[in-house]
């Protein structure tokens, strides 16, 4: 292989690896966000808002932050595995 794909191959695992910070940056602070507020809507308990399926108002917007918070979690997993393969690359070309 050429050296100029070696300095491609490293370029562009160096932005994709400063990039993909940027993104785990803010799907940890999602994450974090979404505790807190879970540990509000714990707080704040049962309460007697029902909606016509009969679950609470704070049960619904639980299952709405839970729901975003495993998918951002799903996005860290996903970034990390990647940055660990970009590592890698970066790691050959030493």
């Amino acid at each position: 292989m050429s050296s100029t794909y070696y300095l491609d191959a490293v370029f562009q695992a160096t932005q994709d690896l400063a990039f993909n910070a940027k993104l785990i940056e803010s799907a940890e602070a999602t994450v974090r966000a979404c505790e807190q507020e879970l540990q509000v809507l714990r707080t704040i308990g049962v309460d007697s808002g029902h909606w016509w399926s009969g679950a609470t108002v704070t049960g619904i917007r639980e299952k709405y932050v839970l729901e975003r918070m495993g998918s951002a979690q799903a996005t860290l997993q996903k970034l990390e595995k990647q940055n660990g393969e970009l590592k890698k690359v970066l790691a050959r070309a030493r």
